[in-house]
């Protein structure tokens, strides 16, 4: 399981995470620190929708998005799947999102923020536990010091590019992909680019990256680093 720091976390999320605990979990005020210190940020995401009694506006999701994941929905490069003029993603999460007139909980709110914008914090969760981080919309999306790879994609996810992570370097003595990554980069469309220093790809048709490109491109990474770390 990913570890979530507690002391990244504002007092407000965390006393409703408290609150969840002592009244549905049981749990003494004792167990709550080291039991909050286990869950996974998809967990802490959906008790602290539970402590709230589901009453959320757009505000309100990009506070527990923001202080949970570490993402600004509303940043300047996140951009909604389909444009809505003098819309801010904030008022667009009320139009679409807390609109829809039932409970959100947090199962619905992560699909529906993925249909929106394009960001999956389900798997940006499981991400976490990679050993790969991702810089997308402006922004780290996950990050930890002994990642072994990086995944850029550009605005509007346009494109993409992946470098070693200066851990790998330091680690290797290399200074570019193993041979085996770069062999099935090649294989997905991907070519070497000395601007980034790594393999990089767009689509030629000026789209944004498909999600099932992503998850191949994902995947190559993922495997080699199953098969090789131990």
């Amino acid at each position: 399981m990913s570890i979530t720091n507690i002391s990244v976390y504002p007092a407000h999320i965390f006393e409703g995470l408290k609150r969840v605990m002592q009244q549905e979990l049981n749990e003494q005020v004792t167990e709550i620190s080291s039991k909050i210190e286990s869950l996974t940020k998809v967990e802490v995401m959906d008790m602290y929708i539970k402590s709230l009694d589901y009453n959320l506006n757009g505000e309100i999701i990009r506070d527990c998005i923001n202080h949970i994941y570490g993402i600004d929905v509303n940043s300047k490069f996140v951009f909604a799947k389909k444009k809505v003029p003098h819309k801010t993603n904030i008022g667009l999460i009320d139009d679409y999102i807390c609109s829809i007139g039932a409970h959100l909980t947090g199962p619905t709110l992560r699909l529906k923020i993925n249909e929106l914008f394009g960001i999956n914090l389900d798997a940006i969760d499981a991400l976490g536990r990679t050993k790969v981080s991702l810089f997308s919309k402006g922004q780290w999306i996950v990050r930890n010091e002994k990642d072994l790879f990086e995944v850029h994609t550009g605005i509007g996810d346009l494109d993409v590019y992946i470098i070693p992570s200066h851990y790998y370097k330091e680690q290797t003595n290399e200074r570019e992909l193993p041979a085996e990554i770069q062999t099935q980069l090649l294989a997905l469309g991907y070519s070497y680019s000395p601007d980034v220093d790594g393999f990089y790809f767009s689509n030629p048709l000026g789209k944004h990256v498909e999600d099932d490109f992503k998850k191949r491109t994902m995947g190559t990474l993922f495997r080699w680093i199953d098969n090789q770390v131990k």
